[in-house]
Formats: C-alpha cells, structure tokens, sequence
C-alpha cells in the first residue's frame, strides 16, 4: 500500500484564516484516525485472526503534516509508506474504503455493508462536524476527487445501526481473567458471570498484573439483540473500593447510665401501647 495523501479545506465565518482550535484539530483527527483504524481491523479480521496489530496500526495511521492559510488548510496522510501485508483484497482497498466512508459522510450516503463499528465511527465524526462546524464547509481533496461538505446538511443519523447491533459508551466492571497479546483482546467476567470481550486495547502488556484482580473497563459497547457482548477500544483499570468499604466500622460503648432502650421524643408510653395493640 503506498501513501495516500489528504487535504482539508475549512471555511467558517468564525475561524480566521489559517487557524484552527486545537480541540477542533484534534476531534478531526481523532475522527479521521478511528475510522481508519476500524476499517484495517475489519479487514484483517475478514482473513482470520491472529494477525500482528502492528500491521494494522502502521496501515491505518493518520498523520497531520501541515497547516496553511487560504482558508485553513489541514494536509494529512494515511498509511505506511512502505508496502504492506494486508490480506486480500488488494492493499489499496483500506484507502478506497476510507474515502468511501468520508463521501459517504458529505452525501449522507453511507456505503452498502459498512460495519457497525465504522459505521459508529462515522457518526460520531459527522456530529462533531455538526458540533464545530454548524456554520461551515468542509472540502476533502482525495487521491481521485474531491469532495465538499456541507456542515449544516451533515445528516449523522443515517449512520444509525439496525436494532439487533448497537454501539453505546458505557463503563462495566468484573474480574480481568484472559489476556491474548496475539490478537490484542481481553475478557472479564461481571458478577453475574458474563463474560466480556476487551478489544483493541492500548498498550495491552501494561496490564499483566491486574490479571486475576477486579477492574474497571470504559469504551464502546457492542450490543447484539440487547445482549452486551463487548467493549472496544476500552480504557482499563483497577477496581478501587471505597475507602469507607476498607475501614472497620468503629463501635462506640456505651459509658454511664445509658440504656439501649430510649423513648423516642413526643411520643409517650402509653400511645406506644395504644399502636402495638392495633397492630
């Protein structure tokens, strides 16, 4: 696969020429580099697992390479420049599939058969596009075309998943009892005995010592028929118990001539008994 290189043109009444805020920059990127990433998962899952994720990081990495005036520019590419060993069909097809995904977003169109984790990715970016944008355009010059993006007739909701496949941010607990380095995935079990899939975890071999002890995972909740079935690109870590569940609890005795037994303020006696013998 060689380099595919971008640019993002960005025009809106309220960016000055040039200038970008480093949190929109970033949410671009973010969202650009998601996508991608899903897509090389997807296809190197399609030939079976087990495959390095090296590969995968090295085939789907966005990179920011330049920002210029005229508008504001945003230069980037995807992609090792070297050739790379993604299965078949041909190494291109992680870039078409990308810039599919991208004309997809400016046409509200999505491509037949998008997974459901892309397709999760791309609505997320069409909304911080809504978010940041409301009053702007957006131009992606590809490898073949260009596309122009209208900000305010982005329609994110066509990237909606059907009912039997959701995507949801959520954050679940349970015992950290399997980690494969091989294929970069993880499994808790929650305190009813689910099991859970962690997929696509960050720095997977920082988290050996937790193996066995209670944690905490938060990312993107895969839901087939209702039924979480797990989470990808989680953060992980350990459980931490309140610090009054770890105390032990103190007990006071009682000194002089206290009595277990004390009245309660208001009420005498005798409507005590008056109650007791209604019950």
């Amino acid at each position: 696969m060689t380099q595919r290189d971008y640019r993002i043109r960005i025009v809106d009444p309220r960016l000055p020429s040039g200038q970008i805020a480093a949190s929109d920059l970033a949410a671009i990127a973010d969202g650009l580099q998601t996508i991608a990433h899903r897509l090389a998962r997807h296809l190197v899952g399609a030939s079976g697992r087990g495959r390095s994720p090296a590969i995968v990081e090295r085939a789907s990495q966005v990179m920011v390479v330049g920002l210029s005036s005229g508008s504001t520019f945003l230069e980037c590419w995807l992609g090792d420049p070297e050739t790379l060993d993604l299965p078949q069909p041909p190494d291109d097809v992680l870039g078409q599939q990308f810039e599919a995904i991208v004309a997809g977003i400016a046409t509200n169109t999505p491509p037949t058969n998008t997974p459901p984790l892309v397709a999760s990715a791309a609505q997320k970016l069409a909304r911080q596009l809504r978010a940041r944008f409301p009053d702007g355009s957006i131009e992606f010059t590809l490898p073949t075309s260009t596309v122009s993006i209208e900000v305010p007739d982005i329609d994110s909701s066509v990237w909606q998943m059907s009912k039997d496949m959701e995507i949801q941010h959520i954050a679940v607990s349970g015992v950290l009892n399997r980690i494969d380095l091989r294929v970069n995935s993880f499994r808790i079990t929650d305190s009813a005995g689910n099991d859970i899939s962690l997929n696509e975890v960050a720095e997977p071999e920082d988290f050996g010592p937790l193996i066995g002890k209670l944690v905490t995972a938060e990312g993107d909740g895969e839901y087939v028929n209702g039924k979480l079935t797990g989470l990808v690109a989680p953060t992980i870590a350990a459980f931490d118990l309140p610090e009054a569940w770890l105390r032990p609890e103190t007990h006071h005795p009682i000194i002089g001539g206290g009595s277990f037994c004390e009245g309660v303020d208001g009420v005498t006696d005798s409507e005590i008994e008056a109650f007791l013998a209604a019950r």
